[in-house]
């Protein structure tokens, strides 16, 4: 368990805690302040894992990030352990996520979507030719910094999770089928499924049952025929 870690708090003796952030599986996030570069935050994740090999992938992978240094993937600078727990510095994206946005619109207009999608695709593009896979992209997980830059998030963080179920792939669910977990097509899915709630509204399965979600998911009829043709075309070559 990490330990009680509140505002005001300092870590790794440069790091006030102002704020915390949220929390998942994974652990929590916090907006810290950094005391030795002036007037500059960072988001700090506190991981809770508990195994060595799991931890050192991690941070081999973050640190393939942070020399790729690309605009749209959030940035890492640093990691360090306090009381056996892992902590991740990461730039802090003001702009919060796309989640947040689309909780707050319900929907976005074609062109919008469509210019985010390009960014994501292109984004996804470079990463995979790296071969690395995100595994868990969606609206939570795309952020955006103060100038309304967008960003993927969670890299590596991800790869330690198999994923969130509306976004996975019904392959993913099923015993029969075998995904490699470096296939980038986990990725262009779940890019799909976000492009339609962006489009739709957030919770697109909302209520369902496991079994229904991969019925639902096998058979491919929950795409609007209200958008037009071609960006239903879009979708489901994603899908």
């Amino acid at each position: 368990m990490i330990y009680n870690i509140s505002d005001g708090t300092i870590l790794d003796d440069k790091y006030r805690i102002l704020s915390k952030l949220g929390e998942g599986g994974f652990g929590e996030v916090y907006l810290a302040e950094d005391l030795l570069l002036k007037n500059r935050l960072v988001a700090i994740k506190s991981l809770t894992l508990n195994d060595p090999d799991r931890e050192i992938y991690l941070i081999r992978e973050m640190q393939f990030l942070a020399d790729l240094e690309h605009p749209h993937v959030v940035s890492f600078h640093h990691h360090f352990k306090d009381h056996n727990s892992l902590f991740l510095v990461m730039e802090y994206c003001s702009g919060g996520s796309l989640l947040q946005l689309l909780e707050k619109k319900g929907r976005f207009r074609i062109e919008q979507v469509v210019n985010w999608a390009i960014e994501l695709c292109n984004t996804l593009h470079a990463v995979h030719k790296k071969g690395v896979v995100h595994h868990d992209l969606k609206p939570e997980n795309i952020l955006f910094n103060e100038k309304g830059v967008l960003k993927i998030g969670d890299f590596g963080v991800a790869n330690t999770r198999i994923g969130t179920i509306p976004y996975m792939a019904p392959e993913l669910f099923l015993a029969t089928e075998s995904v490699s977990r470096s296939d980038g097509r986990i990725d262009i899915y779940a890019l799909g499924i976000t492009i339609l709630e962006l489009l739709t509204g957030p919770d697109l399965f909302v209520g369902m049952s496991d079994d229904d979600l991969l019925s639902t998911k096998v058979r491919l009829d929950f795409i609007p025929e209200s958008h037009p043709p071609w960006i239903r075309e879009v979708i489901l070559k994603a899908l």
